[in-house]
């Protein structure tokens, strides 16, 4: 709701504050008063268009803040995601600085915003209807919301269309994330030769090392064999062998140390340096019995080392890493294999959402259809009441860009012999604000929605006068019963409607001209109404007036 605006040099207004409250509110003055100010003060507030050519004669800037309570959930959401939040109590304030050179700032809660931003955070606060941009009647999304709420049970409809939609995208989100069928086949191709052509080689850390050393000993194996068995030979193998010397010689060193104690000792090691000497001599003999391997071992360490190059060419840099690899590919390829299963699954959902989607989106565009037919009756009906009784009003439901969406439009015909067209292209400003106030009459039932929180109506009662008059005052109370209305006439039986009233005034100041804002209270308001049914304000007009005031507030 539209609480409070103030404005401060913009165009003859010098400075003027106005509390708005909730219902109907009235704005009214004699032509020229500069009423529609007001309004385009308004429309400067929510991020309009305006030019520098509006802020008064020798100021340097104009400003009009606007203060906004009871947001929408949307509203508090836009500024969140703006980094702000509404004041302590709930409010927001929304102020435009206009400079006269022509720079344009705006403001959400005392902070610079783009003026795209201030647009799209005011959206949903105020709807303007006649020469403005702020329509919302103008735009395919809030037609469609119109057609929505009017048709029973759509809106639940539209909700379930909604969620369903909402499911369609994760999933597909969920597909697009994993790796398409092409995609997932070469991986796992790829993967499962290389674990087979490791598996196949089977290494073992350490595996090259080892035989890349038993390489060294095949290919010196002749010369190794040689010098091996020459040592062994010397050692124990031949006639005078170190062994046959050193057993004599410690025999012979032994019986002397039985007679001398002191020899012990020599004979002990000497008995030591004779076992060492025959280990030796058998290492000797094995290690011979190992050189003396097959002639074909050669070959094929050789190519058990090459198979071992090839991996690490390909895998990593040591077996170490080849088989890290190989532990690593594993476990991409048991992940792959489990979202290819899980890419089943939601393909699978993805049929099933997708089917009920369609069937869902069918019979909410066949209430839809239906609905169209009945609203376009019923607001050419109150339109004839608005005094627009040639009026041809229809509510056109095509398909949309997709098959799932429809596309809604709302056309009017406002004279005899016109073809219904797009609102946009035909309506005037009082024509616009009249099919609104219809359409905001015929959703009055518990179905209807809210709307915006703030309608303001300029020029809606054009034209009008006597019955139609009557009949404009009460839909524009009826609109106020739900939504906070603001309405710009000249009609006393329209004035007379609104819980607060406020006077436009324009005069003159030290040889400026300067437009003036008061709320009317008791017997002021009764001398305009008196004035805007007579045109003066002598007692019959004022008894007349009175009496209208009277039945405005009773009813």
């Amino acid at each position: 709701m539209l609480c409070e605006l103030e404005i401060r040099n913009f165009a003859v207004i010098e400075a003027a504050r106005l509390e708005f409250g909730a219902g109907l509110n009235i704005l009214s003055g004699e032509t020229g008063s500069g009423k529609s100010l007001i309004v385009d003060a308004i429309e400067a507030a929510l991020g309009g268009r305006v030019s520098s050519e509006l802020v008064r004669s020798g100021a340097e800037k104009a400003w009009v803040t606007a203060v906004f309570s009871e947001l929408p959930v949307q509203t508090a959401e836009l500024l969140l995601a703006l980094g702000l939040e509404p004041e302590a109590d709930g409010v927001l304030v929304v102020n435009r600085e206009i400079e006269a050179r022509g720079r344009s700032l705006g403001r959400l809660n005392g902070r610079v915003v783009p003026l795209s931003s201030l647009r799209e955070v005011t959206a949903s606060l105020v709807d303007l209807y006649g020469q403005h941009e702020h329509q919302s009647l103008l735009r395919a999304d809030r037609q469609l919301e119109l057609l929505d709420a009017f048709a029973a049970e759509a809106v639940a409809a539209r909700e379930a269309v909604a969620v369903l939609n909402r499911r369609l995208r994760e999933i597909r989100a969920a597909l697009g994330g994993l790796a398409d069928e092409r995609e997932a086949a070469r991986r796992e191709e790829i993967w499962s030769y290389q674990l087979e052509e490791i598996g196949r080689a089977d290494p073992r850390p350490g595996e090259d090392l080892e035989l890349e050393d038993r390489r060294e000993i095949l290919l010196h194996r002749e010369k190794l064999l040689v010098l091996g068995q020459r040592a062994y030979d010397l050692l124990y193998g031949g006639n005078g062998a170190a062994l046959d010397g050193m057993g004599v010689a410690l025999k012979a060193l032994e019986e002397a140390a039985g007679l001398d104690p002191h020899l012990q000792v020599p004979a002990r090691d000497l008995r030591g340096c004779l076992e060492e000497a025959k280990e030796v001599a058998r290492d000797l003999s094995r290690y011979l019995e190992t050189v003396e391997a097959d002639p074909g071992e050669l070959e094929r360490v050789e190519e058990r080392l090459e198979g071992l190059r090839e991996l690490k060419r390909k895998y990593g840099a040591g077996l170490a890493e080849v088989l890290a690899y190989r532990e690593k590919t594993a476990a991409d390829l048991a992940c792959l294999r489990e979202k290819q299963e899980q890419a089943g699954e939601w393909r699978e959902e993805e049929r099933r959402v997708e089917n009920a989607l369609m069937k869902a989106a069918a019979e909410l565009s066949a209430r839809r259809r239906q609905a169209a037919g009945e609203l376009s009756v019923a607001v050419e009906a109150e339109l004839e009441s608005l005094g627009m009784g040639q009026a041809i009003f229809r509510v056109e439901v095509s398909a949309g860009a997709t098959e799932r969406t429809d596309r809604v439009e709302f056309l009017l015909g406002a004279n005899v012999g016109e073809t219904a067209r797009p609102l946009a292209k035909v309506a005037s400003g009082g024509e616009l604000s009249r099919v609104m106030l219809a359409i905001r009459t015929v959703c009055s039932r518990p179905a209807a929605p809210a709307g915006l929180p703030t309608l303001v109506f300029d020029e809606v009662d054009a034209g009008l006068g006597g019955k139609a008059a009557s009949k404009l005052a009460d839909k524009l109370k009826g609109a106020a019963a739900s939504v906070q209305v603001l309405a710009v006439t000249h009609l006393p039986q329209v004035a007379v409607a609104g819980e607060r009233h406020f006077l436009l005034e324009k005069g003159t100041e030290d040889g400026r001209t300067v437009a003036g804002v008061k709320l009317l209270q008791g017997e002021e308001r009764a001398l305009e109404i008196a004035r805007m049914l007579a045109g003066e304000t002598g007692a019959k007009a004022l008894d007349h007036a009175r009496e209208l005031l009277d039945r405005g507030m009773a009813g």
